[in-house]
């Protein structure tokens, strides 16, 4: 890699670290404040604002109450855009597979057809992986590809229990308009609002749950396999 690629690498690295860095501090200062109101009510100053508002008010005790909850309610999904801002700055840079990681990701047989994979999960008695995703963009899609898909310890167990789907939606991959079709129409039709979403079927093409992205790697998205079989 050449110097100024490597400075460039690096640059990048230091301004999304201070970015990263800046929004954990604002919102662990938002969730202290946040504790406090939902321990004391509120801070001493709103609340003799608020009572000088509606001293004297009929109804002074309803109208406190509503203005608190509204308040609680619009700081509640602030801190939810600011944590889902971090688990975006955390996971943008996903790590590429490894070789090894490679090799275990080609040996999967990725069926793209849903007919094709329902008359095969009825042929073999397996269980159907349809899986939702943004394989080229989408980083929870890229975690669970490295941390899942791509380690032995699933490939194994596909090989025996299931019939692996991809409905994808990349930006940059292209696809025929067939299946570009195809895919939006599946989407629609399972109610899929986000990536990845991953439904499962039966050996006779019925749903029988639906997971996502979760920590813990292929052992613990294993177990929420067998659970849904059970």
């Amino acid at each position: 890699m050449s110097e100024s690629a490597e400075r460039s690498r690096s640059d990048d690295a230091l301004v999304g670290g201070s970015v990263r860095g800046r929004l954990r501090r604002e919102f662990c200062r938002l969730a202290t404040w946040w504790a406090g109101i939902s321990a004391a009510g509120a801070p001493p100053a709103l609340l003799a604002t608020r009572r000088r508002r509606y001293d004297g008010k009929p109804g002074e005790a309803a109208n406190l109450t509503k203005e608190r909850n509204n308040e609680m309610k619009s700081m509640r999904v602030f801190i939810g855009c600011i944590a889902l801002t971090l688990f975006c700055a955390g996971c943008g840079r996903t790590a590429p597979l490894s070789a090894a990681e490679e090799q275990t990701a080609a040996k999967l047989d990725w069926l793209t057809s849903f007919e094709t994979a329902k008359a095969k999960a009825r042929a073999e008695n397996k269980i159907i992986l349809m899986d939702f995703t943004g394989s080229d963009w989408c980083p929870p899609c890229k975690m669970l590809k490295k941390e899942v898909f791509s380690q032995p310890q699933f490939a194994d167990y596909a090989a025996k229990n299931l019939v692996l789907l991809e409905i994808d939606f990349p930006r940059f991959k292209k696809q025929s308009d067939e299946e570009k079709a195809a895919n939006e129409k599946l989407a629609g039709e399972f109610g899929v609002e986000g990536f990845p979403t991953i439904v499962i079927f039966d050996s006779n093409g019925k749903v029988i749950g639906q997971l996502g992205y979760m920590p813990g790697g292929p052992t613990a998205f294993i177990a929420a396999l067998e659970k849904l079989r059970s």
